[in-house]
């Protein structure tokens, strides 16, 4: 991948500095194209046409359009052999110049012709337009302003900050997303007047106005097959698409974790791979991860893979500043740590592209609070109308010691945590159910940790999936649901920005948009069978992978955050629960962190999440809106 700029005036100056402020997407080339109504800039890391034929910005023939481009476009020999047809000639051996020739040729329309992820802008001399576009589920970043007539755009928010006459001011509205899910999915970001391209969408600006249209959207389509002939199709296709993400020149590998997803991706790797397999896996060397650890490295002997293992040492946690500075926006995901640490070592080795095995868990049915909308539904169905009024009165009620003997995590969850448990089991619908699960702060607890402050929109209303009574049909629009938030905003965008920010290209062979499309014509009751996971995905895997691995539990990967902020960031977290600290924000309720420093004894799992949130926040508003030097 690379890192691409653009505005709509002349500025050298500016358009080099915003470029190099992408350097690290991009360390291997760099190019410019500036004219009255347009500068373009873009930063290159080489892995198709390594020559100097490869530099962007890139044009046609006549020099009357221009195009920066990051990301792949992996059937674009197919295409290039459309178009050479219909008369468009090649100058390299690129996949940008195809985008180029395909909007001559379709124009806006060129988008639905991509499989791959892209983030591209596209200047039209002739229309007097800049025509920018986003990938169908969102793997590349790209983010725009229009303010005063001015219209930029970049890969990285703080590209966009090199114009120094855009503002740095916090936008509150970003904290409602923020605190539900760690991260902020929604289309604005935590700066006032900076938003997101969003996934399967495009912009035009045509020098006065800005257009926007969504030209994908996934949907459910349900068809009537038997699982075995999704067996097979789920192994065929995803084998497919692991062949068109090999495309490049440079040195490929996969992360491996414990679970079936890299396990799979291994798998069907090793099946036609001519070289041995290069394969990473990270763990903190904790109790809790050692099951994990025995589990990638269970897969990589059985494969024999030229495995490398790293093991993150405590201090590491120090690197927080830098990691928070590459996402741009405050992300709550504690595993960002071990995928920066994790990039870094892969690139030492060698290693330019790697294939992952995120976004499984949104297409197959893979998380918890999947299984635990499934058990709600039987709860409410066969737990007698008396006791479902009395339930949440129980559940605070009873010591976390009594309820640990029948629920598992009960004593870690800690009172707060039995509390939220049965805010869960009798949610009025589906989609309160879901945010008092996977909430850090539910909607309760949003207005008390935020001082004098009330969202602009209810987000249970907003994100409500509720539906007719078909049970399966909740589930499958949770994990919709999913795949157009959380999987966007911190899957992807932690796995981009901590990957590129030492030049590493990551690759989702879960997500090819055919792919996913085609999973979600699956039966929600193949994926989840009973309360099994991934079902389908684990008996297309049966005869490539060993029987312990298509078995094996999902886990969530362990990053021991308690830990740290009991030591490494123990001083920091004294500041960021320091009344003279918080006041410096005027965002944030004194009394209610208080509450949280006192309850941490009685809820410890359920506070340190939050803690967590508030401590990423700060180091972000320190950096970003403050202007202080890492």
């Amino acid at each position: 991948m690379c890192g691409i700029i653009g505005f709509n005036w002349a500025d050298k100056r500016l358009v080099k500095k915003m470029t190099s402020r992408l350097n690290h997407r991009g360390p291997d080339d760099e190019g410019y194209f500036i004219d009255k109504n347009i500068s373009l800039g873009h930063k290159r890391l080489k892995i198709i046409d390594l020559t100097k034929k490869g530099r962007q910005p890139m044009s046609n023939e006549n020099k009357s359009i221009w195009v920066v481009f990051n990301g792949e476009i992996y059937n674009f020999r197919e295409l290039r052999q459309w178009l050479e047809h219909k008369g468009h000639r090649f100058y390299s051996e690129t996949d940008t110049e195809v985008i180029v020739h395909m909007y001559e040729e379709v124009g806006e329309r060129c988008v639905d012709y991509f499989n791959g992820c892209f983030a591209f802008a596209i200047w039209d001399s002739v229309r007097k337009r800049v025509f920018i576009a986003r990938d169908r589920l969102g793997i590349n970043p790209l983010y725009y302003t229009f303010q005063d007539g001015k219209f930029i755009f970049a890969s990285e928010i703080k590209a966009i900050l090199e114009d120094r006459e855009i503002k740095r001011e916090l936008n509150k509205e970003a904290f409602n997303t923020y605190f539900t899910f760690r991260a902020n999915t929604d289309a604005e970001t935590f700066f006032k007047g900076i938003f997101k391209v969003k996934p399967g969408h495009y912009l035009i600006f045509d020098g006065k106005r800005l257009f926007e249209k969504r030209y994908w959207a996934l949907k459910i389509d349900t068809k009537n097959k038997s699982l075995k002939y999704y067996e097979k199709k789920v192994r065929k296709d995803l084998t497919e698409s692991i062949k068109r993400r090999l495309m490049g020149e440079v040195s490929l590998g996969v992360y491996l974790s414990g679970g079936i997803d890299s396990a799979s991706v291994v798998g069907l790797l090793h099946s036609f791979a001519e070289d041995r397999i290069k394969t990473f896996s990270v763990g903190f060397g904790y109790e809790e991860q050692k099951e994990e650890m025995r589990a990638a490295n269970f897969i990589a002997n059985h494969f024999n893979t030229d495995h490398h293992v790293l093991t993150v040492k405590p201090n590491t946690v120090k690197l927080m500043p830098k990691i928070v500075h590459h996402l741009d926006e405050p992300m709550a995901d504690p595993t960002s740590i071990p995928t920066y640490i994790l990039s870094e070592f892969t690139k030492k080795k060698g290693v330019t592209i790697v294939l992952t095995g995120e976004g499984s868990d949104e297409i197959f049915s893979g998380y918890e609070q999947y299984k635990l909308l499934k058990m709600r539904q039987k709860f409410l169905r066969f737990v007698p109308r008396p006791f479902k009024a009395v339930a949440p009165f129980i559940a605070k009620n009873t010591p976390p010691q009594i309820l640990n003997k029948f629920f598992k995590y009960a004593e870690s969850l800690g009172e707060k945590g039995i509390e939220r448990f049965g805010n869960y089991l009798l949610a009025k619908n589906p989609t309160d159910a879901y945010l008092e699960i996977i909430s850090i702060f539910n909607e309760k607890e949003k207005r008390k940790v935020m001082k004098d402050y009330n969202f602009r929109y209810n987000l249970s209303k907003r994100l409500n999936f509720d539906y007719s009574h078909n049970k399966n049909d909740a589930l499958h629009k949770l994990m919709l649901l999913e795949v157009n938030t959380a999987m966007v905003e911190d899957l992807l965008m932690k796995v981009d920005k901590n990957t590129m920010a030492h030049a590493i290209e990551a690759r989702v062979p879960f997500l090819d948009h055919t792919f996913v499309e085609s999973v979600y014509q699956i039966p929600i009751q193949y994926k989840m069978k009973g309360l099994t996971d991934k079902y389908v995905l684990r008996k297309a895997m049966e005869g490539i992978l060993p029987k312990q691995s298509t078995e094996t539990k999902k886990k969530r990967f362990f990053v021991p955050i308690d830990q740290w902020m009991n030591e490494d960031l123990k001083d920091y977290v004294g500041q960021l629960l320091d009344i003279n600290e918080l006041r410096k924000y005027g965002v944030f309720n004194p009394v209610y962190i208080e509450k949280m420093k006192k309850g941490l004894n009685r809820s410890r799992l359920f506070y340190m999440r939050q803690l967590w949130c508030l401590l990423n926040f700060k180091m972000w508003y320190d950096q970003f809106i403050l202007g202080e030097k890492l």
